[in-house]
């Protein structure tokens, strides 16, 4: 048996969630063309000196 004051928090508990993943995607999508494209400075940065200690013989990691 299903009782109606049992069924109540679980909706708003969905309520909540789905009100959460609207205004997570609002804040994601909202002026996502005004982003540049491509990879940013630091990650051109990270993936160079990856790259770099890949080829070098002695690594020093400070």
């Amino acid at each position: 048996m299903n009782r109606g004051g049992e069924s109540s928090p679980r909706r708003w508990e969905v309520v909540l969630l789905v009100a959460i993943l609207l205004l997570a995607a609002f804040f994601r999508l909202y002026r996502l063309e005004a982003a540049p494209p491509g990879l940013q400075h630091d990650e051109v940065f990270q993936g160079h000196d990856a790259s770099v200690a890949l080829q070098v013989e002695s690594r020093h990691l400070l």
